[in-house]
C-alpha cells in the first residue's frame, strides 16, 4: 500500500513539472532584427529588397528549382507586390524596402521573427533582364553574408535597352522552356549593356543584427490549435492522480 501511495505521489509531482514547463504557442517569443543590405557592384542598382522570415523548412526560391510567377515578376521588373502577397499568410513577417540601393550604398530594414525562423531576401539587379540576388532561407544569426547574382531562368538575356528595366525597357523575351534558377552568367556586352555594368564575385552583402525581443510571451496571439485542450487533459490526469492518492491513503489507514 505504501508503494501505491508513493507511485501516485510521484505521478502528481511529474504532472506538476509538466504543467510548469510544457511550451505553448502563446509562449513563442518574437525578436527584431536589423538587416542591412549593401550594394557591392560598381554600376548595378538593386531594386527595393523584399525580406521575409518564416519556418526554416520553407523555401521561397532555390538554385536548381523553377522560379515561381511571383519571383519572376520580381526578377524581371523589380515588382515585389505579388511575392509579398503570396507570403503574407505563410511568413512570420514580410518587409519591403522603400527605395533603390545604388552602388556602394546600404539600406537597413527591420523585421521580426520567431525562434528558429529563417530569413529569405530578394532584390533585382536593375541593369539585367532577369538577374537577382538574395538569401535562401538562411538561419537568423548575427553576422554578414555575401550573396552572388542569380538568373531567374524566365527571360532571355538580350541586354537590349527595350528589355532591361534599368535602361527604361519594359519588354520581355521569355526563355522557352523556362530554365531553372542558376548562377548569373554576367554581362556579356553584346547589346546595349556595356562592360561598366559587369561585376565580379558577390553583388550584395547582408548584415544581420539582433535588436531584441519585441513581445512578452503572455502578449503574443495564439497561432493554431486549441491551447485549452492540452490544459484540460493535464487537469483531468491530475484529478485522477489525486483521486488515486486519496483512495490509497484511506486504504492505508484502514490497514492494521
Amino acid at each position: 500500500m505504501k508503494f501505491l501511495r508513493f507511485s501516485a505521489l510521484s505521478f502528481v509531482l511529474a504532472l506538476l513539472v509538466l504543467l510548469g514547463t510544457t511550451p505553448t504557442n502563446a509562449q513563442m517569443m518574437t525578436y527584431a532584427y536589423d538587416i542591412t543590405i549593401t550594394n557591392l557592384t560598381n554600376a548595378q542598382v538593386l531594386t527595393p529588397p523584399l525580406l521575409a522570415t518564416h519556418d526554416a523548412m520553407q523555401h521561397v526560391w532555390m538554385v536548381g528549382d523553377l522560379a515561381s510567377p511571383e519571383l519572376q515578376a520580381l526578377a524581371e521588373t523589380g515588382n515585389t507586390q505579388p511575392l509579398a502577397e503570396a507570403l503574407a499568410d505563410a511568413a512570420t513577417d514580410v518587409q519591403v524596402g522603400d527605395g533603390m540601393i545604388a552602388p556602394g550604398e546600404s539600406m537597413t530594414i527591420r523585421i521580426t521573427a520567431h525562434d528558429g525562423d529563417a530569413l529569405t531576401a530578394l532584390t533585382m539587379l536593375a541593369f539585367t533582364n532577369d538577374g537577382f540576388t538574395g538569401l535562401d532561407a538562411v538561419p537568423l544569426q548575427e553576422g554578414s553574408i555575401e550573396a552572388m547574382a542569380y538568373d531567374a531562368g524566365t527571360e532571355e538575356n538580350t541586354e537590349s535597352a527595350a528589355d532591361v528595366p534599368g535602361l527604361g525597357g519594359e519588354g520581355h523575351v521569355p526563355t522557352e522552356p523556362q530554365a531553372p534558377i542558376a548562377m548569373h552568367p554576367g554581362i556579356q556586352g553584346n547589346a546595349d549593356l556595356g562592360a561598366e555594368y559587369a561585376w565580379e564575385g558577390a553583388v550584395a552583402r547582408f548584415d544581420i543584427a539582433m535588436v531584441g525581443d519585441m513581445a512578452a510571451p503572455e502578449t503574443l496571439p495564439e497561432t493554431g490549435g486549441d491551447a485549452a485542450q492540452p490544459l484540460t487533459l493535464y487537469l483531468l490526469l491530475l484529478g485522477g492522480a489525486l483521486l488515486v492518492l486519496g483512495v490509497g491513503t484511506r486504504l492505508l489507514r484502514r490497514t492494521p
